[in-house]
C-alpha cells in the first residue's frame, strides 16, 4: 500500500480576535480502506484553545448500517495551556477511501499572535487493525486578530489606494 499524505485545510487563515475557526484534518487518494486513526495535534496554547473536535466530511458520508465517531481524548474543556489534542476516530462497520476531511479541530482565538497547528503523532488503521503508512505531513497557521500593516504610509495614499480601488 502506497504512504498516505496528512494534511490540513486550510493550511492558513486568519481569525478575528475572541472568534472561533475549524481546521480539517485530510488524508489523500492513497488512504484506502482507512477505519480508524489516533492523532495529537500541537498549537500555541497562548494564541488558540481548542473547543471541539468532530468527524470531517468523509466520516459523516457513511450511510447506515455504518456509523462514525470521534473522540476527544483529552480533556472536553482543555485549560489555555494545553498545547496538544489528542483524538481517535473510526468509521463504524465500515471503511472510507480517500481524499477527504476525517476530523475537523475547531479553535478560539485567545489573543493576537500566530500559532502553527502541527501532527506530533498519527496513526492510521485498516478494517483489519493494520496501520496505514503515512509518508506526508503539513502543517498549517493560524493567525489571530486582524494583521495590521506596519509600513509608514501618509494618509493620502492610503486613501488614493482605497479610491483606486473603486471605494467611496
Amino acid at each position: 500500500m502506497a504512504g498516505v499524505s496528512l494534511s490540513f485545510n486550510p493550511v492558513s487563515q486568519v481569525v478575528p480576535l475572541a472568534g472561533t475557526g475549524t481546521v480539517s484534518v485530510e488524508v489523500d487518494a492513497a488512504a484506502v480502506g482507512l477505519r480508524g486513526f489516533s492523532l495529537v495535534v500541537q498549537v500555541d496554547s497562548t494564541v488558540v484553545r481548542p473547543t471541539a473536535v468532530q468527524s470531517g466530511a468523509l466520516l459523516q458520508a457513511l450511510v447506515s448500517p455504518c456509523d462514525d465517531v470521534v473522540l476527544w481524548i483529552d480533556p472536553p474543556a482543555p485549560l489555555a495551556s494545553s498545547t496538544t489534542v489528542s483524538f481517535d476516530g473510526a468509521g463504524l462497520g465500515c471503511s472510507v477511501d480517500g481524499p477527504g476531511a476525517i476530523a475537523d479541530l475547531e479553535f478560539e482565538c485567545l489573543k493576537d499572535g500566530t500559532s502553527p497547528v502541527v501532527f506530533t503523532a498519527f496513526d492510521l488503521r485498516d478494517s483489519l487493525n493494520v496501520g496505514i503508512p503515512v509518508t506526508s505531513t503539513s502543517f498549517a497557521t493560524i493567525q489571530c486578530g486582524v494583521p495590521i500593516s506596519v509600513s509608514g504610509e501618509s494618509w493620502g495614499r492610503v486613501k488614493a489606494r482605497y479610491n483606486d480601488a473603486g471605494g467611496p
